[in-house]
Formats: C-alpha cells, sequence, structure tokens
C-alpha cells in the first residue's frame, strides 16, 4: 500500500468543494434549495469521512485480520451513520426538497467514485504504454 490515505483526504477535499460549487448555484434558487443541498450532499460525506478516518486509523495494523475487522467496522458505521442522518433529515421540521436530497446524495457518490479512480489511476500509472 503506497498512500491510499492520501486518496481519502483528496477524495474529501475534492467533494466539499463540489458541495460549495453546488452551492453557489443553487442558493439564488432558494433557501429551501440549499438546505436540501446541503442535506443530500453531507447524507454522503459525513459517514464517508467517517469511514476514512477509521481507515487513515487502521493503516498501522500489521495484520491483515486486524485491518479487514477495522473496515468492516467502519462500513457498519458508515451504514448505520447514513441511515441515521436519513432518518434525521425526513424527521426535522425544515422543508425540504427531498428530491434535490435524494439527487445531490447520488451525484455526491458518483463524484466519489469517479474522483477515487482517477487519482487511484493518476497513483499507479494504469496505462500499458
Amino acid at each position: 500500500m503506497h498512500n491510499e490515505h492520501l486518496l481519502i483526504s483528496e477524495s474529501s477535499t475534492l467533494q466539499y468543494v463540489l458541495l460549495v460549487a453546488l452551492l453557489v448555484f443553487m442558493a439564488p434558487l432558494g433557501v429551501d434549495v440549499a438546505k436540501s443541498v446541503i442535506a443530500g450532499c453531507l447524507l454522503h460525506i459525513l459517514p464517508n469521512s467517517w469511514h476514512g478516518y477509521v481507515v487513515k486509523s487502521s493503516f498501522g495494523f500489521k495484520a491483515s485480520e486486524k485491518f479487514v475487522k477495522a473496515m468492516q467496522r467502519g462500513q457498519v458505521t458508515k451504514f448505520i451513520l447514513t441511515a441515521a442522518l436519513g432518518f434525521i433529515i425526513t424527521w426535522v421540521p425544515y422543508q425540504f426538497n427531498y428530491l434535490i436530497v435524494f439527487v445531490t446524495f447520488t451525484l455526491m457518490i458518483v463524484c466519489h467514485i469517479s474522483v477515487l479512480a482517477y487519482l487511484y489511476a493518476k497513483q499507479y500509472d494504469t496505462s500499458v504504454f
């Protein structure tokens, strides 16, 4: 493993940049739209950041069994955090546009996967030539 933990921090940073960019373009449409964008993005970013923290903290493990257990705990926690945040978003007394929440959540997932693929390919030159 070279610097996989750097991929995590770069990906998180780019996700926060995307959140700010979405807010800049969507905020003029209204406060409810801006709140929905924030909720949808944070629904992905916060659990993913927690998982990234777990991954970073488990890089010192020498035994692969300990690393795998740490990753499993991180994934379970990420799932629980996502479910809890989704529940909170639906029950808070604020007005959200759930379509915008869903679209921005999905956009953040696609962005995260794309950024990780790009950074991974950049880190490990996968070209044959």
